[in-house]
C-alpha cells in the first residue's frame, strides 16, 4: 500500500495539469451525450419558404402555435413540438451567395425527406413546384391550387380560428414532399412522418368556416 500510495503521488505530481485537463474533458463530454440524448425532438419538422415576403419572429411563433393546435403528440411526451425552420430563397434571379445556399440546403434537406411538409408564399410555392418536389394533394384536401400541388390557407376555416395568423399580409400555401414512389417511401421511419404531415394537413385544410361566414359567401 505504501508503495501504491508513493506511485500514486508521483504520478500526480508529474501528471497533475493533464489528468486535470483529461478529467475536464471526460466531464464535458459526458454531459455533451447527455444533453444529446435526453435533448427533446420534434414531432414534426416544417419548412417555410419566402421569396419576397418579410418574415418576423413573430411570424413563425404564429405559425408554430397555430400547426400545434392541430398537431399530435407523436413521441408520447404530453407535449406537441414543432420544428419550424425559415428559407428565404429570393425572387428566382438573385444570385446572392446567401441564397443560393439556402436553395441547395433546402432542396438537399427536402431531397433528403428531412421535412414533408412545408409552408411558403406565392414565390415560394412556384419555386418549389418547379422543383418537383411537391406531392398531389387532391385527395388530402377540400380545394386545391398550383394544379393541386398546394392548398391556400388565406379564406379557410384554419385562418378563420387562429386569428393570430392576421399577422400574415400575404398569400401563403401548405404543401407535402411528394413520396409515393421515391426511394425514401421504402423507410418505415419515413413512412411515419409523412404520415403524420398528411394527417396534419387533412385537419387543419378540414376546419371549417364559421356558419356566419359560409351564410356571407
Amino acid at each position: 500500500m505504501t508503495g501504491l500510495k508513493a506511485k500514486v503521488e508521483n504520478l500526480w505530481y508529474h501528471y497533475k495539469f493533464r489528468i486535470i485537463l483529461g478529467l475536464f474533458l471526460l466531464f464535458a463530454l459526458c454531459v455533451l451525450l447527455y444533453s444529446c440524448i435526453t435533448k427533446p425532438t420534434a414531432d414534426l419538422q416544417v419548412f417555410y419558404v419566402t421569396g419576397n415576403s418579410p418574415v418576423y419572429q413573430e411570424q413563425l411563433d404564429v405559425l408554430v402555435s397555430a400547426l400545434t393546435h392541430y398537431a399530435e403528440d407523436v413521441d408520447g411526451n404530453n407535449r406537441v413540438e414543432i420544428s419550424l425552420k425559415h428559407y428565404y430563397i429570393g425572387d428566382g434571379t438573385s444570385t446572392n451567395e446567401l441564397i443560393t445556399n439556402n436553395r441547395s440546403q433546402l432542396m438537399t434537406s427536402l431531397q433528403a425527406g428531412y421535412c414533408m411538409l412545408v409552408i411558403a408564399d406565392e414565390t415560394g410555392m412556384q419555386y418549389l413546384n418547379s422543383s418537383g418536389i411537391l406531392d398531389d394533394l387532391t385527395e388530402i384536401v377540400p380545394e386545391t391550387a398550383l394544379d393541386g400541388r398546394g392548398w391556400k390557407i388565406n379564406g379557410s376555416g384554419f385562418a378563420a380560428e387562429q386569428e393570430a395568423l392576421e399577422v400574415f399580409d400575404h398569400t401563403i400555401y401548405f404543401g407535402l414532399r411528394v413520396f409515393d414512389g421515391t426511394v425514401i417511401s421504402l423507410n418505415k421511419k419515413m413512412q411515419e412522418t409523412y404520415a403524420v404531415a398528411r394527417d396534419l394537413l387533412h385537419r387543419v385544410a378540414s376546419v371549417s368556416l364559421p356558419a356566419t361566414m359560409e351564410e356571407g359567401k
